[in-house]
């Protein structure tokens, strides 16, 4: 009977937290639609050259640290067992990406620059690292030559 009880606390807790966070991310995502919406006069490139001198260019960059909770572990660590997306993974990585992107949309709006060329994105894994037993998260780093 204690088993019972005790596999019924996991799961309830599995579900709060998992709500919560679902909640939290539904947030996160209005949130980055919302400024994706306010910086889209702001035109991307990833390409080195540009066809014109432009009257002033300089670096711009945006980062983003996302850590996954616990629920999505959990999903992750099912999902690996038989393989397969991990879909929970996947979401968390998207969002990270693209709060970086608006990040530096913002540095680049705010001197003034309408396009960025060069567009480059470096992601790196902190958290769960060798000898770590943390939370694992990814950082993703965007940078790129805004000019005028």
């Amino acid at each position: 009977m204690s088993d019972l009880i005790g596999l019924f606390v996991i799961v309830f807790f599995l579900v709060l937290f998992g709500s919560i966070g679902l909640s939290n991310e539904k947030k996160s995502f209005a949130k980055i639609d919302e400024l994706e919406k306010k910086y889209s006069y702001i035109k991307l490139y990833n390409t080195k050259a540009i066809n014109f001198k432009p009257e002033k260019f300089e670096m711009v960059y945006g980062d983003c640290v996302v850590a996954t909770d616990y629920f999505k572990m959990v999903m992750a660590g099912l999902k690996s067992i038989f393989g397969g997306r991990l879909t929970s993974y996947e979401t968390l990585i998207d969002r990270a990406k693209r709060m970086a992107i608006c990040r530096m949309l913002e540095m680049a709006d705010s001197n003034g620059f309408s396009e960025i060329y060069n567009l480059r994105i470096e992601t790196n894994n902190i958290g769960r690292t060798s000898g770590n037993n943390g939370n694992p998260a990814i950082e993703i780093f965007v940078y790129g030559t805004a000019v005028k």
